[in-house]
C-alpha cells in the first residue's frame, strides 16, 4: 500500500513481487492518483503552487495509470477506486495528516515559503470553522494473480 510509487526502479520492484508469488498468488497494490486531489482553498493559486511542489515527492506520479500495463506477467483481476472524502479538517482525517507532511516538504524544496505554507494550513482551519472544508482523493486498488 502506497509503496511502489516511491521506488526508483518500478520494474525491479514488480519483478521481485512476481518472483515471490506462487502461481495463483495475488498481489494487491494500492497507489494514489495525486492528480485526482481536490482540495478547496480560498487561495486557489497558492493551492496549485503547493500541490505542484508536492508532485516530486515520489518518482512515479502516475502509477495508477500505468500499473496494469506494467504487470505484464500477471492477470489483472480487478481495479477499484478507494475514494477518500474529508469534509472536516481535524487530526483524525486523512487530509489533515497529509497536509502536515506536505508543508515541510514544499518548504524544504523552497517552492513555497514557510510563511505561505503556514497560511495554507491556516486556510483549512478557517474553512473548517465556516464548514466549507473539502478534500477528495482517489487511490486505486489493483488486484492481480500470478499466471502459472
Amino acid at each position: 500500500m502506497q509503496v511502489l510509487e516511491y521506488l526508483a526502479d518500478l520494474d525491479a520492484g514488480l519483478q521481485q513481487i512476481h518472483r515471490m508469488l506462487r502461481p495463483g498468488g495475488r498481489p494487491v497494490i494500492v497507489a494514489t492518483d495525486w492528480s485526482s486531489a481536490v482540495w478547496h482553498s480560498e487561495n486557489a493559486p497558492r493551492m496549485q503552487r503547493v500541490l505542484a511542489a508536492w508532485e516530486p515527492h515520489k518518482p512515479c506520479l502516475n502509477l495508477p495509470f500505468i500499473l496494469a500495463a506494467r504487470l505484464r506477467r500477471v492477470a489483472i483481476q480487478r481495479l477499484r477506486q478507494i475514494p477518500i472524502l474529508n469534509t472536516p479538517d481535524n487530526p483524525a482525517s486523512f487530509s489533515y495528516c497529509v497536509a502536515q507532511v506536505i508543508k515541510p516538504f514544499v518548504v524544504i524544496r523552497k517552492a513555497v515559503t514557510d510563511e505561505e505554507a503556514a497560511e495554507w494550513l491556516d486556510d483549512f482551519a478557517s474553512l473548517e470553522e465556516s464548514r466549507a472544508y473539502f478534500f477528495s482523493l482517489t487511490p486505486v486498488l489493483t488486484e492481480a494473480a500470478k499466471v502459472a
